[in-house]
């Protein structure tokens, strides 16, 4: 496929977005309607406007500690995985373990700094960097943690780290 010539899935296989250029895009479903693009970006904008929020809202809950807040945008099924062999890593499993987790990490001192967040077709992500220090040893992390929706709540997280061993040194 040419660098030009891209074509995305959306959720019915009937729907393609053709995003050869952005001026020209346009939208086709399965009753061969083409409508341009900017037609849809209120729409898109609404959508990703509640992805952001949901992730803005489970930043703020880690930064202020605010564990009702958590709670409140997340299913009581959520799942949350940490790869690695420290204190926090693993697979949490259920509200109270993820918000475990989460007095568990913040209890180390971390500066959660936003650099950015990132949304998919379905789902937010905020890109992080984590500095803290802990005694003698030193965390630099930067990381993804894509929070993954259901109904408009939390229902699983995933956390790609940059540097592992750094994790499971600091996290003892």
């Amino acid at each position: 496929m040419s660098s030009k010539a891209r074509t995305v899935n959306a959720d019915d296989p009937a729907r393609r977005v053709n995003a050869n250029r952005s001026d020209l895009a346009v939208v086709c479903d399965s009753t061969s309607q083409r409508r341009p693009l900017q037609e849809h970006k209120g729409a898109y904008a609404a959508i990703d406007a509640e992805k952001t929020a949901i992730a803005q809202q489970f930043l703020d809950g880690l930064r202020r500690r605010d564990w009702s807040l958590l709670q409140s945008i997340m299913t009581d099924d959520v799942v949350w995985n940490l790869r690695g062999t420290s204190l926090i890593s693993g697979e949490a499993r259920g509200v109270d373990a993820v918000i475990t987790r989460a007095q568990r990490i913040v209890s180390y001192g971390l500066t959660f700094t936003l650099k950015d967040i990132l949304i998919s077709q379905h789902d937010p992500s905020l890109s992080l960097h984590n500095p803290a220090q802990n005694g003698k040893q030193i965390l630099d992390e930067h990381l993804a943690t894509v929070c993954m929706l259901r109904n408009g709540r939390i229902c699983a997280i995933n956390t790609y780290l940059s540097d592992i061993e750094v994790v499971n040194a600091f996290f003892v």
